[in-house]
């Protein structure tokens, strides 16, 4: 009887582990960019160029279309600042980056009362991408 209880309240204490880092960077974005990276070519060119980007991302099984934001990097702080807006709402960014391993740690923070009432919580969401060189793009979570 106590072998079963043990087991079950492992298999559910496992459980709620795996749910609530469902989703989560494993590391702080200041960790994140100073991780080895697998490409073979990191310095192919300067990946941080200031202006406009487009992002795309998978949530909840679907894609979402692509949406233009700016983003100014700091070559002297290796600090990173833009602002854009999507089907969320308006936000804006700050992270950090690295040209020795060609990744990116952003923070993009949403303005509460733009956009979709329900989505738009006036949150954080913490955005982790490395430079694929084959792709010629960064990608991540």
């Amino acid at each position: 009887g106590y072998t079963i209880a043990g087991s079950a309240l492992i298999i559910f204490g496992i459980a709620c582990y795996q749910i609530w880092w469902h989703g989560k960077p494993a590391h702080s974005n200041a960790t994140y960019i100073d991780l080895p990276s697998n490409e073979v070519e990191l310095q192919e060119s300067n990946q941080f160029v200031s202006g406009v980007w487009s992002c795309q991302y998978y949530q909840y099984n679907i894609w979402y279309a692509p949406n233009h934001f700016s983003l100014v990097f700091d070559s002297e702080t290796q600090k990173v600042t833009g602002n854009g807006s999507d089907s969320v709402g308006e936000y804006t960014i700050e992270g950090i980056y690295s040209t020795r391993t060609s990744r990116m740690g952003l923070i993009k923070t949403y303005k509460k009362g733009t956009g979709n009432p329900i989505q738009n919580l006036g949150h954080d969401v913490t955005i982790q991408v490395v430079w694929n060189s084959i792709q010629h793009q960064f990608e991540g979570k």
